[in-house]
């Protein structure tokens, strides 16, 4: 598998590219204008040449063109001479700088204004050239005008181009490079927390779930993700702890019943026995059996609540008819503990859900009420589906401690230490209930009425 570059190298690679590409279009634009610049400029100097040929140019009276050829020749003479030919408005040539020779200007095309234009001069070298129509004698001519056309060589500006092209190409890279060379610095620096935080976390395994992310010196951007981390850790802590109660407590819960079958069957083989005996050993090991079977299914029910793989059957259930199915198997032993049961439900109250799994939830709720209740006491269920209730199981006490009202739907707690699993209650009935009510998008919970009742409210989840 490809392994991805790091954050710091991406940041540096991105940094550079864009510094590099910002650089280039600064760079671009610079050189354009100071270019431009220094072509105005040298188109002004151009066309006050021009202005100085024309003036040196005059109509005589006689119709004839006077030339001051003397001071012509200066602006033919030195290093970068100026070139020029002027022309009367008839297009025919006045006068000529001495160094054209027969060659001549390259003629622009006829342009009411002036042209400026980058040539090629007849020595081969390259130059920019001025066309005017200006006034012959200046200001003090007579009033006729002259075609000037004036060029000279461009390799000085040139010159100054490639030198500012040089210039903003090393600057630039010098930039590129200080500006790369600070952000690789300052991003590895920048990162130093992610590589602690990095660190940190290799050490967090199964065993160590109870270590921590530092909060105190991490940067402000980098607080939330550890404060979320943190809480993840903290949540994934009580997991794995409850992970580990529940399989001691399953463990605990299965070695009472498999102990007292192991003794049913040692105490069974030890002689030899009438059939009669036989079968009652028999018929007490296969309560255990049961026992353990029950224990069994309401752990495979609850993990697969836990994993959402229990499906929802929808139907229209109604609640005083099953109120009454769910109490049947229980009448016998209410009976024995002098229980009274009312069923307050009204006829038509019916809700859409699912048969199944509201058949569990209220004979858990009902199975707690007759194990637990005072003996002579008294059990009641009421519904109001259009309220959102579905059951309200409510018995004649003992009251359920303050503290363990919430703690009853955990997994094998008992607020009574006392009772034990040998009534086929296992510990696990409430949290069944809770799981099931979250499947249905119900609720649940347990709380103490006036006069020592307890109730258990099963309501529907608002929104």
């Amino acid at each position: 598998m490809k392994r991805a570059p790091s954050l710091w190298r991406r940041l540096a690679v991105t940094t550079a590219a864009v510094l590099g590409a910002a650089l280039c279009v600064f760079s671009l634009l610079l050189h354009t204008a100071f270019t431009r610049a220094l072509s105005r400029q040298f188109d002004d100097t151009l066309a006050a040449e021009a202005r100085g040929v024309a003036s040196l140019v005059e109509l005589s009276d006689n119709g004839s063109w006077e030339v001051e050829r003397p001071a012509l020749a200066l602006l033919a003479d030195g290093a970068n001479p100026t070139l020029f030919e002027v022309r009367a408005p008839d297009g025919s040539l006045i006068v000529r700088a001495p160094g054209l020779g027969d060659a001549g200007l390259p003629r622009p095309a006829a342009s009411p204004g002036p042209v400026s234009r980058q040539v090629v001069l007849p020595n081969g070298r390259h130059g920019r050239l001025l066309e005017l129509t200006l006034p012959a004698g200046g200001e003090h001519g007579q009033g006729a005008s002259v075609s000037v056309t004036v060029a000279k060589e461009t390799e000085a500006l040139e010159e100054v181009s490639r030198l500012l092209w040089g210039v903003l190409a090393l600057s630039g890279a010098t930039t590129l490079v200080l500006a790369t060379s600070v952000g690789v610095v300052a991003t590895r620096r920048g990162l130093r927390p992610l590589g602690a935080l990095a660190s940190r976390v290799e050490e967090i395994d199964g065993a160590r779930l109870d270590l921590r992310l530092p909060e105190e010196g991490v940067p402000s951007e980098l607080r939330p993700v550890v404060l979320r981390l943190n809480e993840l850790l903290a949540r994934l802590e009580a997991a794995f702890e409850r992970e580990r109660q529940f399989s001691a407590d399953v463990s605990h819960e299965l070695r009472t019943p498999l102990a007292g079958m192991r003794t049913i069957l040692e105490v069974s083989a030890m002689r030899e026995r009438p059939a009669r005996e036989h079968l009652t050993a028999m018929g007490e090991a296969l309560s255990v059996v049961g026992q353990m079977q029950g224990l069994v299914e309401r752990l495979l029910m609850l993990a697969r609540l836990d994993a959402a793989q229990v499906p929802v059957n929808t139907e229209s259930v109604l609640l005083k008819h099953l109120v009454d199915a769910c109490f049947a198997p229980l009448a016998a032993r209410a009976l024995g503990r002098g229980l009274r049961f009312e069923n307050h439900v009204a006829e038509t109250a019916a809700v859409e859900s699912d048969r199944e799994k509201l058949r569990l939830i209220l004979g858990n709720l009902l199975g707690n009420a007759v194990e637990y209740t005072v003996p002579g006491g008294s059990i009641r269920v009421s519904s109001d589906p259009s309220r959102g209730l579905l059951f309200d199981v409510e018995d004649s006490g003992p009251p359920i401690p303050e503290d363990a009202l919430e703690r009853i739907f955990l997994r094998f707690y008992r607020a009574d230490a006392a009772r034990t699993g040998s009534t086929g209650h296992h510990g696990i009935g409430l949290a069944l209930v809770r799981s099931l009510c979250g499947t249905l998008g119900a609720r649940v919970k347990a709380e103490n009425r006036p006069g020592g009742r307890v109730a258990f409210v099963v309501t529907r989840k608002e929104g």
